[in-house]
Formats: structure tokens, sequence, C-alpha cells
């Protein structure tokens, strides 16, 4: 009997070793499933028992996956709410972390908060686009008082105080950017140049920062398919958290898929800063092919490991709109392109997660 319960022992201890240099090499290669380890033993139903080992590991690590993020409206007015966001979700098949909505200064200056919470409901991130105008349209005069240099002499500082304080009580984090695709040409923010641009940039995050603001997180928004001038607009490493771009490969506009315009412009995008994380803030055209392109690529091409939040543009054609060459981009859009978000976003690189 005493020898028997010394091989019990030692069984068990060597086992127990195997066990954890299987859970460990699982852990270090990032790996996404259930680990379930049986260990069989005829004799003894007990120690069966005691070695069923069911060690649910985490999905791809949070710190390292892509972000599933989308602009969920889907009828041109770039809104942000709870029900939209679960809408999207519910066709995604997969939870959004980052949810993206516009902020247009029409009526002032005003920080979101009801769009912000009915977004944390759901368990995203808010992700706000200041559009400082007052009126749709491309030219300086849209901008109204609201230019890069009157923000930058502190003619708004009050109102953009209070912006962040209630920024502030929101308590969770928070993406904002400032001069969305700026290095175009269709939007007023970007008929004075680079260098007011900047200015009036650090000189709002400066004005967050004293209000203790800490929570807000800043993105930096190009427009790389059009445009390969964005380094000209970068308002430094200091002050921004993301780089992003809108990049869609329309056939609208003569262009042959988001990955193939995406390579044409990389090296140019991927300098703007060499040290902060990418963001794809704008794309998909609707196209089942192209999706699944995009999903499969950005989740498995080491040139793109920079990137770390990958944000869909679910919005049907606007007809007027600037935009309106480019197809209708709902994930929705037929049935075959639904499928291929789906299956593409099942990928485990793809997190619902925000990190930073």
């Amino acid at each position: 009997m005493k020898g028997t319960g010394a091989n019990h022992k030692e069984r068990e201890l060597a086992l127990s070793l195997i066990t954890a240099i299987i859970f460990l090499s699982l852990i270090i290669s990032n790996s996404n499933h259930t680990l379930t380890t049986v260990y069989a033993d005829n004799n003894n139903k007990d120690l069966n028992n005691q070695l069923l080992i069911r060690t649910t590991l985490p999905s791809t690590n949070s710190n390292n996956g892509i972000i599933h993020a989308a602009m969920t409206d889907p009828f041109g007015r770039e809104n942000g709410n709870a029900a939209l966001v679960n809408r999207f979700n519910n066709l995604a098949g997969k939870n959004i972390g980052v949810a993206f909505f516009s902020d247009n200064w029409f009526n002032g200056i005003h920080f979101p908060i009801d769009k912000s919470i009915s977004i944390r409901t759901t368990g995203a991130v808010p992700f706000i686009r200041i559009q400082n105008w007052v009126r749709v349209g491309d030219q300086l005069a849209n901008a109204g008082p609201y230019t890069h240099k009157n923000i930058a002499a502190g003619m708004f500082d009050d109102q953009l105080r209070a912006y962040a304080q209630a920024a502030k009580r929101f308590g969770t984090t928070l993406l904002i950017e400032y001069g969305v695709e700026v290095n175009g040409n269709w939007f007023p923010w970007s008929q004075e140049g680079p260098e007011p641009y900047e200015a009036a940039y650090r000189h709002i995050v400066n004005l967050f920062r004293e209000e203790g603001a800490t929570n807000v997180r800043w993105a930096f928004h190009v427009e790389a398919t059009d445009n390969n001038n964005g380094y000209k607009w970068y308002p430094g490493d200091d002050i921004i958290n993301w780089v992003g771009t809108s990049f869609y490969g329309s056939p609208g506009y003569g262009q042959r898929g988001c990955i193939s315009e995406l390579n044409r412009v990389w090296n140019s995008f991927s300098t703007i800063s060499k040290t902060k994380p990418l963001g794809i803030f704008e794309w998909g055209i609707g196209i089942p092919a192209d999706t699944t392109n995009v999903l499969h690529t950005i989740a498995t091409d080491p040139k793109f490991s920079r990137i770390k939040l990958l944000q869909e543009w679910n919005e049907r054609v606007v007809p007027g709109h600037p935009e309106d060459l480019v197809p209708d981009g709902r994930i929705a859009s037929s049935p075959e392109n639904l499928k291929a978000y789906r299956d593409g976003i099942a990928n485990p690189a793809y997190v619902s997660v925000y990190h930073d």
C-alpha cells in the first residue's frame, strides 16, 4: 500500500507539471479557446475527476488586439446612441469597443453628454468627432467664428473649458478628434493651413489638461487615400494618442479596393508618427470580396501590426453627399456582405474592449 500511495503522488505531481507547461505555453502564444485536459486512469476514477481541468483563456490579449469599432448610423447623420450600437452589434455578431459619432457646432460648443452616456451603456467607448462649423460646406466661411485662429487666440476658452469639465465628469474613457480629414480640401477646417490647425489643436488639448480631463484620448485623422501630406498637419506625439486615416478604395473614384489603397499610402501614413498606435477610422464599401480581404489582411499581415483600431463606416449612399461616389458601406448592404463581415470580424484578433 505504501508503494501504491507513492506512485499515486508521483503521477499526480507529474501530471500537474505537464498541465502547467501546457497552460503557460498557451498563454504565451495568446491562444483563444477553452483548454480541457483530461488524464485518464482506468484504475482511479477519483483521480480522473481531480485532473479534469477546464481553463478559459482570454480572447486575444486586449492589449494587443485590434479594437472593433464603427460609426453605426446608417442614415447619413453620423449620430450615436445605444440603439444604433446595439443594432450594429447584433448584425455584426460581435460587439464594438468604440462607437464613433459627430459633434457639430451648429448650435454652439456643448459636450454631447446624452449621446456619450447612451453609448457607454453598451460597453463601448464614445469617439467624438468635433466638427467646428456652423453649417455644412467646404469654405472657410462655413466655420463661422470657429476658425483655428480664433480658437488658438482663446476666443472660446470659456466654452471649451466647460466642455472639458463635462468630459471630466463623464468619468470614463473618451476619444476625441479635432479636424477630421484635415489634409483634404472638402471641409472648412482644412482652409487655414497646417500651422493654425496645429495651434488650435494644441490649445484645446492644453485646456483639457488644465481642467484635469485625463480620461480623454486625442486622435489625429487624415484622409490617406486622397492625399499623402498628412504629416504636415500633425500636432505632435506629445498631445496625440491615436493616428488614424480614412481609406475606402472606392471604384467610384477609380480606386481598386481598400487594401490596395492602404498599401499605396502606407509608408506616408505609418510614418506620421513612429510610435503612436494607428487606426483605420473609416472604411467599408459594401463589396463582399473587399470586406473579406480587409478583415483578413489587417488581422494577419505583419506589415499592419501597428493598426490597433478598425472602424467600419456603416452608412448607406446619401444622395447629394460630397462622398456619394462611395458605395453603400453598410455591413448589411447585402446578405453576402453581411456574411463576409460576420465571418471576418469573428477572428479573435478583433476585440470588443478598448485599450490604449
